[in-house]
C-alpha cells in the first residue's frame, strides 16, 4: 500500500471516530449507515440512518456534512431520520456528473427518494441544502409532502453572503486561501460566529463533541475544497425566481434565527411572502438554529409532523 493510500485511511479512521462520538454524545448510537447510487451526477452518496416510525429525509448545507443534524436528530425518537451526505461533503463521493448547479440539487433528491423504500413525511433542509429542495420542488412539483426549512435558503431572494465567506467562493482565490491557512478548532468557532451564532454559546459544553467534528471534516476530508469548487459554479441561471416561487403549492415552514447573517427577520419574511401557505416561526439564533436552541427545534418538529 502506498503512504499516500495508508494517509488516507488514517484520516478516514480519524474522521470516522469524531463522527462516532458526535453521535454517541446526541443520540446515544450510531446511525446506520447506506450507499445510494445516483445515475445522473454519476457517483453515490452515504445515507446515514437513525430510528424507527415515519421517515423524515435530511438535507445539509455546506461546507458541511450529514452529521451537522445530529443536536437536532438525537431529539427525535418518534420518527426514522435519514440524512443525505450530499456529493463530495463528508465521506460522500464527488459528483462526476457537470449537471447546472440548480439542476445538480433537482437530481440529487430525486434519486435519493426513489431509493427509499417508503416516501418522507417531509423533507428537512438548511441553507444550501434548502436552496436544493426548493429546486427539486420547481422541478417535481408535489412529490415531497412538505418541507421544513431551518435557517435562511442560500442562495434565494433576499439572501446574502457574508463579506467574510465571499473570498472562498472566488474560483482560485479559495484554493489558494486553503494552502495557505490552517484549519484549527478556533477557525470552526469562527466559521459559525460568522453565520450569527453566538461564540460563547458555541463553546459551551453539550456542543463540545459537534465542534471537534466539524473540524475533524474540514481538516480530513476534502468537503471544504468539494463544496467551495460547487459553489463556484452558482450562475444567475440558478437564482430562484420570485414568481417560481409563488406557483409552489404544498407546504413549507421556516425555522429561522434571528441572526442569521445570511439574512434575518427582514429576509425571511419577504421569502416566505413569496411562497403561499407557508409558516414561519423566528426564533434567536444563528444559521444554523437548531444548534442554538435544540429543544425548540424537536418542538417545531413535532408540531409542523403533529396530525400529518
Amino acid at each position: 500500500m502506498t503512504t499516500s493510500a495508508t494517509s488516507a485511511q488514517q484520516a478516514r479512521a480519524r474522521y470516522l471516530e469524531a463522527e462516532r462520538r458526535l453521535w454517541l454524545d446526541h443520540a446515544g448510537r450510531e446511525p446506520e449507515t447506506r450507499w445510494v447510487e445516483l445515475p445522473t451526477l454519476r457517483t453515490r452518496v452515504r445515507l446515514l440512518e437513525l430510528g424507527e416510525g415515519p421517515t423524515l429525509l435530511f438535507l445539509h448545507g455546506g461546507p458541511t456534512s450529514a452529521s451537522c443534524w445530529a443536536p437536532l436528530v438525537g431529539r427525535l425518537p418518534g420518527f426514522r431520520c435519514v440524512l443525505i451526505e450530499r456529493p463530495g461533503c463528508g465521506l460522500s463521493e464527488p459528483a462526476r456528473g457537470r449537471l447546472g448547479v440548480r439542476e445538480h440539487g433537482a437530481a440529487l433528491l430525486a434519486e435519493v427518494l426513489a431509493a427509499l423504500p417508503e416516501p418522507p413525511v417531509a423533507v428537512v433542509a438548511s441553507s444550501f441544502g434548502s436552496y436544493l429542495s426548493l429546486a427539486h420542488e420547481l422541478a417535481h412539483p408535489g412529490v415531497v409532502a412538505r418541507y421544513l426549512h431551518f435557517g435562511c435558503p442560500a442562495p434565494s431572494p433576499g439572501s446574502r453572503v457574508p463579506s467574510a465567506f465571499v473570498p472562498s467562493m472566488i474560483p482560485g482565490v479559495n484554493s489558494l486561501l486553503r494552502r495557505l491557512g490552517t484549519w484549527t478548532a478556533d477557525s470552526s468557532l469562527r466559521n459559525f460566529t460568522v453565520m450569527g451564532h453566538d461564540r460563547e454559546a458555541m463553546s459551551r459544553p453539550a456542543l463540545a463533541s459537534f465542534l471537534r467534528w466539524y473540524t475533524a471534516l474540514m481538516t480530513l476530508t476534502p468537503t471544504r475544497a468539494n463544496d467551495q469548487g460547487l459553489f463556484a459554479r452558482i450562475r444567475p441561471r440558478d437564482a430562484l425566481r420570485p414568481a417560481q416561487l409563488s406557483s409552489a403549492d404544498v407546504p413549507m415552514h421556516f425555522f429561522w434565527g434571528r441572526g442569521d447573517t445570511f439574512g434575518g427577520e427582514r429576509s425571511a419574511r419577504r421569502l416566505t411572502s413569496l411562497i403561499a401557505g407557508s409558516e414561519l416561526l423566528m426564533v434567536d439564533g444563528g444559521h444554523l438554529p437548531w444548534l442554538d436552541d435544540p429543544p425548540a427545534a424537536r418542538e417545531f418538529v413535532e408540531q409542523v409532523l403533529d396530525g400529518r
